[in-house]
């Protein structure tokens, strides 16, 4: 399919999307298409010399747009009975309450990562390769493998959806504790789920407006690109506004058009990476689980390992892969989101983590290859709705 027939066909599910969901910007069916249509927009207003996306890109984001929105759809346009029930205030006193208490770790991390991380290196510089994995010497764990780092979140989801005036300085703390693992671990993703995550759950309470959004995505670009320039001062002389929108808004889609089809080792080893990873750890299989960090591509101007959300399925079992986990995913968002839509906490919270998700796919496939992680998410989003008997969080 040709780029502009793409157009079309993203055009015509944005609208249907939109008419299901009733106008909701965060409904999947309106957000994947929207997305889609954002990013191959950008490659013609972002300056670059990446040679032109071939009709194999064409037909693979064709393929996954429609199946999953009107998976999506069809899943939304179903009426369900609604999750009741607020939250023990008792139990998320005690996420707050772990997520204080847990904070230094990443002051001890920091410090860690300064002193033994190559001194030549920026300090900022320094903290970010101990995050990934740099650092064997250093002792204390990675923020982002210890369970701490869900708490750190969980807590700001429950201070901001439950927020009042008397909830005031938690709230403030759990947003300190939240930037302060940012910061420390120098993601920008993690500044843009704590934006997504809020945008979604003040959307869901009616809070703010699509206006809020607009504002504060622009006030999120700039601190991204200053974010990136600390990142990097002193260790290259390349720094460029171009080459990074390049890298972190167009490039996976051309590094998505260097992929072969149907070439993994192993049946389903990347889409499945999960049971892989159970069966090996169980010594039920001698199959190591493939990595989350995939390989490079070192060829400047891409230097890139991420292959959007069509990676695993297009490795795994080709175009025929797209379309399946396509419409299977697409049901899974499309019942979440209506589920919140009956303004559950325990959905709108649930739902909010997914929008981060469902956003993200341009970049890469995070739903099946961050199982294990959403699993502990959703396993302590719903313990503080377990306790029916235990006083709520919800304000008479």
């Amino acid at each position: 399919m040709c780029e502009g027939g793409v157009f079309i066909v993203l055009t015509v599910c944005l609208v249907m999307g939109l008419i299901v969901s009733k106008y909701n910007i965060t409904a999947p069916s309106v957000l994947t298409p929207l997305i889609w249509i954002g990013m191959l927009t950008m490659t013609h207003l972002i300056p670059h010399t990446l040679p032109p996306l071939t009709s194999n890109f064409y037909d693979s984001i064709t393929i996954w747009v429609v199946t999953f929105c009107f998976a999506s759809m069809l899943m939304q346009s179903l009426k369900y009975k609604p999750t009741v029930g607020e939250a023990s205030k008792t139990a998320v006193n005690v996420y707050f309450i772990i997520s204080v208490l847990s904070a230094p770790i990443l002051i001890i991390f920091a410090i860690s990562a300064i002193l033994l991380v190559d001194p030549n290196l920026p300090i900022l510089m320094r903290m970010r390769y101990a995050a990934v994995g740099a650092v064997p010497e250093y002792g204390f764990g990675k923020p982002f493998s210890t369970i701490f780092m869900v708490f750190w979140q969980i807590s700001y989801y429950f201070e901001l959806y439950y927020y009042d005036s008397t909830r005031k300085s938690r709230l403030i703390i759990a947003i300190a504790i939240y930037m302060l693992f940012a910061f420390v671990i120098m993601a920008k993703a993690v500044l843009l789920q704590f934006f997504i995550v809020s945008c979604a759950i003040l959307l869901a309470k009616g809070a703010i407006k699509l206006k809020h959004i607009l504002y504060g995505a622009g006030v999120l670009a700039v601190i991204f690109i200053i974010f990136q320039f600390f990142r990097q001062s002193g260790t290259t002389s390349n720094y460029n506004v171009n080459k990074l929108m390049t890298l972190y808004i167009i490039g996976h889609m051309y590094a998505f058009d260097t992929l072969t089809p149907c070439t993994a080792v192993h049946w389903g080893e990347n889409t499945f990476r999960f049971i892989y990873a159970i069966t090996y750890k169980l010594h039920l299989s001698g199959i190591e689980p493939i990595s989350t960090l995939l390989p490079f591509i070192e060829e400047d101007p891409l230097e890139t390992n991420t292959y959007t959300t069509l990676y695993p399925f297009f490795i795994d079992f080709g175009n025929k892969g797209i379309a399946i986990f396509g419409a299977v995913l697409g049901a899974l968002y499309g019942y979440i989101f209506k589920k919140q839509s009956y303004k559950s906490p325990l959905m709108v919270m649930i739902y909010a983590y997914c929008v981060y998700l469902i956003i993200m796919q341009f970049i890469a496939e995070q739903t099946f290859t961050n199982f294990s992680l959403h699993l502990k998410f959703i396993i302590l989003f719903c313990i503080p709705f377990m306790f029916p008997t235990t006083k709520s969080c919800q304000q008479p």
